[in-house]
């Protein structure tokens, strides 16, 4: 299994495993992903940025380069660092499942996905944009 058709459980499992320096066989075990997709993932997302909560203090020992703003001070550090991108983006996301009157755990994801893709192409030419996208993941 890949990234784009992981289960949120499943990022989640390969997070808190990863995190705590689980050998990879019992991430890729525990989470049902692959190693390579673990290895692949992994160097992707080489930092992060977040706020200052104490659960993501793992992700500097886990290896990744953790950069930090404090929304007491300030909420974007003088070298960019901010979350205010991801922190809009989910305020959008619950607006809309509000208004849905919310939605189950197992269909969340396919909803988070919606949400990118139409941020990401809008709606005017939804159709012909998810047939290229198609084409271009599986070339004949």
């Amino acid at each position: 299994m890949d990234l784009r058709h992981a289960s949120l459980k499943a990022l989640v499992l390969a997070v808190y495993y990863y995190a705590a320096q689980a050998p990879l066989y019992l991430v890729a075990r525990e989470s049902g992903l692959s190693q390579q997709t673990l290895v692949d993932w992994t160097n992707f997302l080489r930092e992060i940025w977040s706020d200052q909560w104490a659960g993501y203090g793992l992700l500097a020992v886990a290896g990744f380069v953790h950069r930090t703003v404090n929304h007491s001070v300030e909420f974007v550090r003088a070298d960019g660092v901010n979350t205010n991108t991801v922190e809009g983006m989910w305020s959008v996301m619950k607006a809309k499942l509000k208004r849905t009157r919310g939605t189950s755990r197992q269909i969340l994801p396919s909803y988070l996905d919606e949400h990118m893709w139409l941020k990401r192409h809008g709606r005017s030419n939804t159709f012909p944009e998810l047939l290229r996208a198609i084409r271009q993941q599986y070339p004949v």
